[in-house]
């Protein structure tokens, strides 16, 4: 597992219906649909307020690109603990805990 750096936070929010997301990257953000049957997740095409994301902290900009990817290729989610895990397809996961 990776670290996230401190500093700006990423989080995550799903609407009600679980079709719809959008990601927040510091200033940056990120939406679009998304499709849920059973415990599968398909990403549709994002959308961005951003034209590119800055590095400022330095590593920044790579943490958020990698997670974005990792993101896009979401394939299974599960709660676990108490937990949001998204699998994607490449192995990895996002493990997200509600504030």
């Amino acid at each position: 597992m990776t670290p996230l750096l401190p500093v700006p936070e990423i989080t995550l929010q799903i609407s009600n219906n679980s079709t719809y997301y959008s990601v927040s990257i510091g200033m940056f953000l990120y939406g679009g649909q998304m499709l849920v049957p059973g415990n599968n997740v398909s990403i549709g095409v994002m959308t961005s307020t951003a034209i590119e994301i800055t590095d400022n902290p330095q590593g920044f900009r790579q943490q958020a690109l990698d997670y974005l990817d990792l993101f896009r290729n979401a394939e299974t989610y599960a709660i676990i603990n108490g937990k949001l895990t998204i699998s994607c397809r490449n192995g990895k996961s996002l493990i997200f805990s509600q504030k």
